[in-house]
């Protein structure tokens, strides 16, 4: 790979690792605003859906859904990036260019701490990518 490929590549993983983080912050907050909603003594909710034809309606009961779950499904994924950039800055380390998880993450830097960061990043955010 180029210097100039390289260089967009680490600014793509610095983006990616953002976009990733906007996201899981926007689940967190989905998940509190339920949590604000819940009466005391009740931590999972039941959501049913229901679809009207003619003169038919027909109900689905979707599988609960536990705020408090999500919420720990966003420290975990929080957890697993920065895990990711520090296997990264070992791995970089390894190969003699020594940078640290935060430059990694930052962009700083091009090698082998960068391409062992980004799969993980790229399978992280897989639930958030979108189909037009």
């Amino acid at each position: 790979m180029t210097e100039p490929e390289e260089r967009r590549r680490a600014e793509a993983v610095a983006e990616l690792t953002e976009i990733l983080l906007a996201s899981i912050a926007d689940d967190e907050a989905s998940a509190n605003e339920v949590l604000e909603y819940l009466r005391p003594g009740i931590d999972v909710i039941y959501v049913n859906l229901s679809r009207t034809e003619g003169n038919v309606t027909t109900s689905t009961q979707v599988s609960p859904y536990d705020p408090a779950r999500d919420l720990a499904g966003c420290e975990s994924k929080r957890k697993l990036i920065e895990l990711a950039f520090e296997v990264a800055a070992k791995v970089d380390g390894e190969w003699g260019c020594c940078h640290t998880s935060e430059a990694i993450r930052a962009g700083q830097c091009e090698g082998a701490g960068l391409a062992t960061a980004e799969p993980f990043l790229t399978a992280l955010a897989l639930p958030y990518a979108t189909t037009a």
